[in-house]
């Protein structure tokens, strides 16, 4: 079954030190090879339980309020790969906590 949203790093703030940067990644390996005109793009950021922030990038989601696609980019990338805990997205004005 496909996920009814998907992501895109597009900025990696950790790439500096020494790792090959992350920029590029998508996921998650279930998604849909072609979205709906209808799906909502949001931009995000993740960080770490220190607070640093790891990853800049965009969520596109039939419903991006959904719990699957909010967590989405932070379970299927940001934990395992950098240890993130926590994911934001702007809101057009501000970034909000998740």
């Amino acid at each position: 079954m496909s996920a009814s949203y998907c992501w895109l790093i597009t900025a990696d703030r950790l790439a500096e030190n020494d790792r090959e940067s992350a920029v590029g990644a998508e996921g998650p390996s279930s998604a849909p090879a072609m979205f709906g005109d209808d799906w909502t793009p949001r931009q995000f950021r993740m960080y770490d339980d220190d607070g640093v922030l790891c990853y800049d990038g965009i969520l596109f989601a039939e419903d991006p309020d959904s719990e699957e696609a909010c967590f989405g980019p932070l379970d299927d990338f940001g934990a395992p790969n950098a240890g993130c805990t926590r994911i934001d997205y702007f809101n057009g004005r501000d970034w909000e906590t998740a």
